[in-house]
């Protein structure tokens, strides 16, 4: 692909750069600066979302911790939840 722009130099660049209109180089500049701050904006969502993930993460570890020392070390969650469920509502055998 001969005569792209991504396959110039950093003089190629310059120097077209050199020969923009003063308009068109100021629409350039207003889409790079949108861009870079589009993708600053979806930087920090995206460190948002992983620390609520990271906070809930730390929360349940400690839950399990807490259960771990009401129910002691062999706290079993899912045997817990069968005797839970066959006090509330009996067996089916």
């Amino acid at each position: 692909m001969a005569g792209a722009v991504f396959e110039k130099t950093p003089a190629d660049a310059a120097e077209m750069l050199s020969e923009m209109s003063e308009d068109n180089y100021k629409a350039l500049m207003t889409i790079i600066i949108h861009v870079y701050n589009d993708d600053v904006v979806a930087q920090k969502r995206r460190k948002e979302i992983i620390s609520r993930k990271r906070r809930a993460f730390l929360r349940m570890e400690e839950l399990r911790k807490n259960a771990s020392q009401y129910y002691g070390r062999d706290f079993d969650a899912d045997q817990e939840r069968a005797k839970g469920l066959e006090e509330k509502y009996g067996r089916i055998d």
